[in-house]
């Protein structure tokens, strides 16, 4: 099935990925793990919205020096996703980074 975006599925190391982007992010993250940058890295933390909704991240990133951060990977950013990212923003006091390209 295609997506409706143009995203291309792909895969790695058998975890599944709906884009290139979000994979390549991925293999990002792995190799600043393995050069010590990043601590650890959660992939698709959830967060519970009003409504029944919910929002999805790509990553949660902790770093070596003791920051953490939300990441989500849009190759296009929609209204909706727009949406719900501030409410998450607004309703769990975070900031989620966007990245566009690796």
């Amino acid at each position: 099935m295609k997506h409706k975006f143009g995203a291309i599925r792909c895969e790695r190391e058998g975890i599944k990925f709906p884009s290139k982007l979000e994979r390549n992010y991925y293999d990002r993250l792995v190799l600043e793990k393995m050069s010590g940058n990043v601590v650890l890295f959660i992939r698709q933390p959830r967060f519970d919205l009003p409504g029944g909704l919910t929002y999805l991240a790509d990553f949660l990133v902790f770093y070596a020096d003791g920051n953490a951060e939300f990441i989500d990977t849009k190759g296009k950013d929609t209204v909706v996703s727009l949406m719900k990212r501030k409410q998450v923003e607004e309703l769990y006091q975070v900031k989620i980074k966007i990245v566009t390209k690796v």
